[in-house]
């Protein structure tokens, strides 16, 4: 019997899910200090939905037939989508930004994560509303201060911009086809797949072929002090110079913050050489990277045509914590309160579990053991559990076991 799990999803077991929902912990007390309150969003989406806030990457999802209703139903793999169309559906009136946080497994198709787990436990928030630099600054700081309350502090956080890449394609006029090659050379800075493809159109005139000739230089607009060069092949081709402007604008914002609170040591650079994600962002983008990590450890950006999608105009702008990906990065600490093993001995159960309600009660976590055990079973069983004291039932009382071994080891009164 083959007891594996389909390829792409992993189980955590206790240590691991320790970490893991530690992690989300940290994340969820930084989103609660900006005003984020906390959604949770279904496993399954109707798939015509999913379709109308994805378009074609719906194409590729999980679905399944409903056996009460016959609809199709998919499984949802963005909790972006998810929430703008919760915002559109059940959160109408509110005044002002309307923040939101979530977390939970999210599934993905595998040829959206290149060699990454197709299930990712995310964690993130969504300001629906918060329209301009305002609220692009404060997703930068929080998303810093986010990795760094898990204890990454050295990161790298490239800016970039959607509407700076669309703006060159929709110049270049490209067919579908060739669109989607040139998109993928542009993730993967890959300039002669990117000269290939374009090689293989028939010959444009005017401001097209300007347009087309200038898209492999798109593969060098990241790193440190290119958003002159942005601004030059902007002009060359014509297209919308906005983009490097709110870039620009950020980035000055930023510069004038004290960010070593929140980042650490974190490093800026910019990226307007592609679009990632799902191709509903329209503005600023974020995804920051970490040492040993093959990818984004978060990710999120402006969208402001999303929500008018599911019929309800309104800017928004969001990040998203791969903690899957995060775990990779985050040092081994401590994950949970110290524990106690409690072994019960000759005492009776009803002083056994009145001494572990007693010791909850001051916080402690509380792992109880019936009957006797040999001291070395017992230590070796107080490291399987995560507990760094064990009580031992002695003379009328719960003492704690001594740190010497052997027979003449000595049991102290716990007080």
């Amino acid at each position: 019997m083959d007891l594996g799990l389909p390829p792409g999803v992993r189980a955590y077991p206790p240590e691991a899910a320790a970490r893991l929902l530690e992690v989300a912990r940290r994340l969820s007390e930084v989103f609660e200090r900006y005003g984020y309150r906390r959604v949770v969003l279904p496993t399954l989406e109707r798939a015509e939905l999913v379709r109308r806030g994805l378009g074609e990457v719906a194409g590729g999802l999980y679905h399944s037939i409903d056996n009460e209703t016959g609809e199709v139903v998919a499984v949802a793999p963005d909790p972006t989508a998810q929430v703008a169309r919760l915002a559109a559906s059940r959160l109408r009136g509110t005044d002002g930004p309307l923040r939101v946080s979530y977390a939970g497994p999210v599934l993905r198709p595998g040829q959206m994560r290149s060699g990454r787990p197709k299930e990712v436990f995310q964690a993130g928030v969504e300001c629906i509303g918060g329209r301009g630099l305002l609220f692009d600054a404060e997703l930068v700081v929080l998303t810093l201060e986010g990795l760094q309350s898990v204890g990454l502090s050295r990161v790298t956080l490239d800016i970039g911009h959607a509407g700076y890449l669309e703006a060159f394609l929709s110049a270049a006029e490209l067919p579908p086809e060739a669109r989607r090659k040139v998109e993928t050379a542009l993730k993967r800075k890959d300039a002669q797949a990117l000269e290939e493809a374009l090689a293989a159109l028939p010959r444009a005139a005017g401001s097209v072929r300007r347009a087309r000739r200038l898209l492999p230089a798109l593969c060098d607009l990241w790193g440190h002090e290119t958003l002159a060069t942005a601004r030059r092949l902007a002009r060359r081709a014509h297209v919308d110079e906005t983009p490097v402007d709110e870039v620009e604008a950020l980035l000055s914002i930023l510069g004038e913050l004290d960010l070593s609170a929140t980042g650490g040591d974190a490093a800026l650079t910019t990226d307007l050489g592609e679009n990632r994600g799902y191709g509903y962002y329209t503005g600023i983008t974020v995804h920051a990277y970490a040492e040993g990590v093959g990818a984004e450890v978060a990710r999120g950006g402006r969208y402001d045509g999303l929500l008018a999608r599911y019929g309800r105009p309104a800017p928004a702008v969001g990040v998203a914590f791969d903690l899957t990906d995060l775990l990779e990065a985050v040092p081994p600490s401590a994950s949970q309160a110290a524990g106690v093993l409690l072994v019960q001995g000759r005492a009776t159960p009803e002083r056994t579990l009145a001494e572990a309600a007693r010791l909850r009660q001051r916080g402690e976590r509380v792992v109880v053991c019936a009957g006797r055990m040999r001291r070395d079973r017992m230590r070796a069983y107080a490291a399987a559990v995560g507990a760094q004291r064990v009580l031992v039932w002695r003379r009328g009382a719960f003492r704690r076991l001594s740190s010497e071994r052997g027979a003449g080891g000595r049991a102290e009164t716990e007080t």
